[in-house]
């Protein structure tokens, strides 16, 4: 997989760590340590769900662990195409816990041909999508487009209702493995 483009200078970014500028937190290990400190209060909501600090680090070790059983690497990108929902939230910090690279360009706009091309062009390994959603929403089957691809290593589908398209798993809930997190804030 090619890496992605950018501008990290690790002697910059040294500089700005020892200027105490940059933190070596994740956003990973700062919602693990709140869940550890005030695991009961409420942490985010939507209008469907609200989660409490621990049940969110909680469903997002979950996550991580689905990802990682579906042969996602470290760099590894995963791509969402959601309304704003908490589950965006735990993919992104199951992201931050594993080293992926969380893509949220998939705009609502955008047809399923052209979301399944950009997920081509970016070597997408994971998607999340929801269904229903998006402008073309009927016209065009996205799981079917998106299970085809490649690189694709597992696609989850978030629904109302238990009928799942085919070939795509349900949004993670078994209990998580116990796996390693990562600790670097620059993967």
């Amino acid at each position: 997989m090619a890496r992605i483009l950018t501008l990290h200078d690790p002697a910059e970014a040294r500089a700005y760590y020892e200027a105490g500028l940059w933190r070596t937190d994740t956003l990973y290990s700062l919602a693990a340590r709140w869940a550890t400190e005030r695991g009961n209060s409420q942490a985010l909501r939507d209008p469907s769900r609200t989660l409490t600090w621990r049940e969110l680090v909680a469903e997002a070790d979950v996550v991580a662990a689905a990802l990682q059983d579906a042969g996602l690497n470290s760099g590894g990108r995963v791509s969402v195409f959601m309304r704003n929902r908490v589950e965006a939230v735990i993919i992104f910090l199951a992201c931050s816990r594993n080293g992926y690279v969380f893509n949220t360009s998939l705009h609502a706009t955008y047809t399923p041909e052209e979301v399944a091309t950009w997920l081509d062009c970016v070597s997408s390994r994971a998607f999340f999508g929801e269904v229903g959603h998006g402008a073309s929403a009927g016209r065009a089957d996205l799981f079917a487009l998106t299970n085809d691809l490649p690189s694709m290593r597992a696609v989850f589908a978030l629904t109302a209702d238990s009928d799942l398209p085919a070939g795509c798993r349900g949004f993670p809930e078994r209990p998580a493995d116990e796996t390693h997190a990562s600790t670097d804030p620059d993967k």
